[in-house]
């Protein structure tokens, strides 16, 4: 997807990557034993509901080619679904590290324990392959070219009115953040700070990002506030592996 000539239909078939899992036989062979329970006809009906979705995708896809004579999309826009298909991979290397790590502490012997720790091992390579790539994916899309400046950050934040509006304390931690030489990779916002920074004039139009971040909303968070995370956001189970004080093996150095 780095190349040129990416049109729209090929964009599409790229994301439609995501529904390969719940389409697999093996997706279907695990949750056959959920049948019974008050969530197994709902699983089961999925598959029905991806190849919908797909479908509906591919259709509007041709319609798109076709109205606008199959123009080739912008960098910003390949650099964003770009992001979008490593970040949806990262955390399925992310979440396949911790259940690796979690079979090789239940393991009841010592062989069967070091070949779940390998696997957790390969994975977490994978996943700082594929969160170092997601990044630059991110600054592309974003354009953030700024001068660095690393100091203290700090990402997680109550609305105080002393430091002027909720937006106003966002848009900072956005700056200082990217300024310390780490791209945002998610805002996550209380329904009630939503409310605000709508108030406040963000999120007009439809856009459901912010000055290129990805935003999500947690509802069960009730205070006006904000947190900010990184690209800098590992599993426990690699902070346990390798020492929490200790810094994190570097995928990319020899050896």
């Amino acid at each position: 997807m780095t190349g040129k000539g990416i049109s729209v239909q090929e964009m599409v078939e790229a994301l439609l990557l995501f529904n390969e899992p719940i389409l697999n036989h093996r997706y279907h062979e695990l949750i056959a034993r959920e049948a019974e329970s008050i969530s197994g006809e709902d699983l089961q009906g999925l598959a029905a509901r991806i190849v919908e979705a797909e479908r509906a995708a591919r259709d509007a896809a041709r319609q798109w080619q076709g109205e606008a004579h199959g123009p080739e999309l912008a960098q910003p826009f390949l650099a964003h679904g770009r992001g979008v298909l490593l970040e949806a991979f990262l955390d399925l290397a992310d979440s396949q590290t911790r259940l690796f790590s979690f079979m090789a502490r239940q393991a009841p012997l010592r062989n069967v324990r070091a070949g779940f720790e390998q696997a957790a091992e390969d994975t977490r390579h994978v996943a700082a392959v594929l969160r170092r790539a997601a990044e630059d994916a991110a600054e592309e899309a974003v354009g953030w070219n700024e001068q660095r400046d690393v100091g203290e950050l700090r990402n997680v934040q109550e609305e105080d009115t002393r430091e002027g509006d909720l937006r106003g304390q966002v848009e900072q931690a956005l700056h200082r953040t990217r300024a310390a030489g780490k791209e945002p990779r998610r805002l996550l916002l209380s329904h009630t700070a939503l409310r605000h920074l709508r108030d406040q004039g963000c999120f007009q139009n439809g856009k459901s990002t912010l000055h290129g971040v990805r935003v999500d909303v947690d509802l069960g968070w009730d205070a006006p506030a904000f947190a900010l995370e990184t690209y800098d956001v590992v599993p426990l189970e690699e902070m346990m592996v390798h020492g929490v004080d200790g810094p994190i093996p570097n995928p990319f150095s020899s050896g």
